[in-house]
């Protein structure tokens, strides 16, 4: 019988075997490929949670949402998640997804996976079962993911400009309600929500990267990719631009950070950030409802590791 842990065992097995055939240079889409290819064995609807928890979230929340793929060859699945599943992911996405197996905890500047020699050299080779074929069907695209949802259904973009105050603060005049932002959030990735758990218990949800860094030890770069992904995905929902200034023509002038951030400034410990109060009421609902697992605080001004959600 296929069970999670079996599957994890698989994936070790098959990802040790691709470093071994790349001679030590596996990228990043082909590891996750390789690492989620056997997870369409799972029977999501049927196995409790406490044997899901061998399979990273996000990559069970794809295959929930997508139970057709255990009707398909090996290769044919391959495909469907090269087609629907990774062009969804940003790129610190895949890093946070593939850190959750030992074997390849990061992934190096030029996309190669970094791996555990060790693990790789002692990973068994023995066959496991059902090594060509996960099911009879050819990969369809009938079932494609969908677009993200439009909250507003304006025609063209609705174009914003930062400004900054007598402080010093940057900011973008928007107005996006509580509402709005739990509809963005909603369904957002894993690593987003790891990112608006850091803030929701902060006092007015301001803190630099590096302070999110000293407290919940994420480093502080990861913290910057993750408020740009939700910056970016809330202008895709809600059919806006935000820009640095009003010369357009600029290179690298689009902005994302003061989408989820209400103001920013520089300062001695870095870029100081206040999140929205109607994003941190969204977050606060969604994780009541969905009960997210706390985080635990690691600075050292902490007399104790405490839990914050």
């Amino acid at each position: 019988m296929t069970t999670p842990a079996w599957v994890n065992s698989r994936i070790q097995f098959d990802l040790a075997a691709a470093i071994m055939a790349a001679n030590g240079k596996l990228h990043i889409d082909d590891a996750l490929i390789i690492a989620a290819t056997p997870c369409v064995l799972v029977d999501y609807a049927n196995e409790p949670d406490s044997n899901l928890r061998y399979i990273c979230r996000a990559m069970r929340k794809f295959f929930s949402n997508n139970p057709r793929y255990v009707q398909f060859t090996k290769a044919a699945v391959a495909e469907g998640l090269r087609r629907e599943w990774l062009p969804e992911l940003e790129v610190e996405e895949k890093a946070q997804m593939l850190s959750d197996f030992q074997m390849v905890p990061s992934v190096d500047a030029d996309g190669y996976v970094i791996f555990n020699s060790e693990r790789v050299a002692n990973c068994t080779k023995k066959e496991h079962p059902d090594n060509e074929k996960y099911g009879d069907g050819a990969y369809t695209v009938t079932d494609q993911r969908k677009p993200r949802t439009r909250l507003r259904k304006t025609e063209a973009p609705e174009i914003f400009f930062h400004s900054s105050d007598d402080d010093g603060y940057i900011y973008a005049p928007l107005k996006i309600s509580a509402d709005e932002w739990y509809a963005i959030i909603k369904d957002a990735s894993s690593v987003v929500i790891e990112f608006l758990k850091c803030y929701i218990h902060i006092p007015d949800g301001q803190a630099s990267c590096l302070e999110i860094e000293r407290m919940f030890g994420i480093r502080w770069e990861n913290i910057n990719a993750r408020n740009t992904a939700l910056g970016r995905r809330a202008q895709s929902m809600l059919n806006i631009e935000v820009y640095e200034d009003r010369d357009m023509t600029k290179d690298d002038n689009r902005r994302y950070w003061s989408t989820p951030m209400l103001r920013g400034r520089k300062e001695h410990d870095g870029f100081r950030w206040q999140m929205r109060p109607e994003l941190l009421e969204a977050a606060k609902r969604l994780a009541a409802e969905e009960k997210w697992q706390p985080l635990t605080r690691v600075d050292k001004y902490s007399n104790h590791a405490q839990g914050i959600i």
